[in-house]
Order: structure tokens, then sequence, then C-alpha cells
């Protein structure tokens, strides 16, 4: 199972949390043969997609790696191709995903190049609502601060961000919260998607979920809970073990439970 990761250049790596070299780790650990590129080393020849991959070698037990000088593979040379790269999701990262189209008939491209177009990951989740807090999307820098006012605290998030880049909390006695909403890497012509969730609370509910091997099985946000500052009258609280990367499991250990916290994504337009 001979497998590529596309991915931002691999010194650049924090290995202690990098979700793609855990991806790189799980494939050494099976013995699979792999190799890194970057974006701008995937090109089309007569039709054929092409890149300079570089055959890398995982030491999983030093937590270190070694690879080899480039050199020039077609795509269909391998099983699996991952594409990882960091945002941001520019025309530069949108043309890599035409060239991995080219590749589709051949090789198992994750995520599917079509999917990565027509889905963004901060967006996508909103095609389910009901799953979701609150959440307002807008460019609207009075509209940020009137959803600070309305559920307390926020978190400032850029939409086109990734490894916590950019993030900053504020809330609505914030003397800073218009500026921290201007002049943040989250603004400058920018659309902020706010979403409202009450972190200490949780709803138990189907336990025979899908999700069991996930420390979050059988739990979904209590966002009507969030938005009234209703009590919250679940059997269970939203604090396993461990949480998927990027998620928020507990309040400050001064907030009350009831109180509804927020977060606000921000994305380049």
């Amino acid at each position: 199972m001979r497998t590529l990761f596309v991915i931002d250049p691999i010194d650049t790596f924090n290995l202690q949390g990098d979700s793609s070299w855990m991806l790189m780790v799980e494939t050494a650990r099976r013995g699979w043969p792999q190799a890194w590129c970057l974006v701008t080393d995937l090109r089309v020849r007569n039709g054929k997609a092409v890149t300079q991959a570089r055959n890398l070698e995982v030491d999983v037990n030093a937590w270190s790696y070694r690879y080899d000088a480039e050199q020039e593979e077609p795509l269909d040379a391998f099983d699996v191709v991952w594409m990882r790269k960091d945002p941001p999701f520019n025309m530069d990262y949108i043309f890599a995903t035409y060239i991995l189209d080219l590749a589709l008939k051949t090789t198992l491209i994750l995520n599917d190049p079509r999917s990565i177009k027509a889905s963004n990951e901060k967006m996508v989740a909103l095609q389910w609502p009901e799953f979701c807090p609150p959440t307002l999307v807008t460019n609207r820098i009075p509209e940020i601060v009137a959803f600070a006012e309305a559920h307390d605290r926020i978190v400032l998030k850029p939409w086109d961000g990734n490894g916590g880049r950019g993030v900053l909390v504020t809330d609505r006695d914030d003397r800073n919260l218009r500026s921290m909403a201007e002049c943040s890497p989250a603004r400058a012509a920018r659309i902020a998607s706010c979403s409202a969730i009450c972190l200490r609370c949780a709803k138990a509910t189907n336990a025979s979920s899908s999700w069991t091997a996930s420390p979050w099985a059988g739990f979904t946000g209590c966002p009507l809970k969030a938005t009234t500052g209703a009590t919250c009258t679940s059997a269970r609280r939203c604090t396993p073990a461990s949480s998927p990367p990027g998620i928020l499991i507990s309040a400050p250990p001064s907030a009350p439970a009831s109180r509804p916290r927020a977060s606000c994504l921000s994305a380049s337009t």
C-alpha cells in the first residue's frame, strides 16, 4: 500500500501534535512505503498527474524521520494520496485539487478532491444546524459585537486558518471587543461565522451510535440551552477523558454551568 502525502514542508511539522505526522507514523507502523511532496510539486504532463516525490522513512520508536532526494513520479504509482496541505484555501490549493482529479481513476485520493472543493471544512457542518450551536455568518462588525453581547463570551477565529493561529477570546464587557473584531487576523475583508455553545452541558442521546469509539459517543451539544440559558437537566456532563483536536471540552472554572459560550469563525472573502 504505497502512500503519498501532499503536505507543507515536513521539516516545519510539530511532531507532538500534527495530525499528518500521526498518519505517517501509523503508515510506517503498518509497514507501508510512503513518500511526501508539496502542492507546488504537483503538475500535469500530457494529461497525466505527476509530482516530485521524496521517499520517507519514519522511525516510530525514535519519533523521527528521514527522506530521500526528490524524484519525478506519476500519481498512479501510489495506491493512496493524502491531501493534507494546511490552509489558506486559495487558488493554488484549488488548482492542486484539479490535478488530483486526474488521478481518481487509478488512485484513492483522501479526501476526494471534488469534495474538498464543494465542502469547506468550517461551513459544511452548517448543513446540519440541528447539531450545531446558534451560528451567525457575516462580514459586519456590529453584528459580531451584538453576537458577543447576546452570548457573553466568544472566540474570534479565522475561517481560513488552522492550528489555533489568530484565535482570540473576548466577551461583551471587553472594552477592546470592537477593536479586536476590526484588527484581528480574522477581520480585514472577512466573513465571520459566530457560534454559541454551552460547553458544560451535553444531552445524553443514543448510546448505540456509530460513534461508540469516540470519547464524544452518545452526546450532542445543547444549543437551545446555550441560547436561552436554561438549566441543564442532562444526566451526564460533556467531560470526556480526551477530545478530538480543536474541540474545547470545558469552560473556565469560574463560569457557571448554564452560561452560554460562543465561538466565532472568520473567513476570507
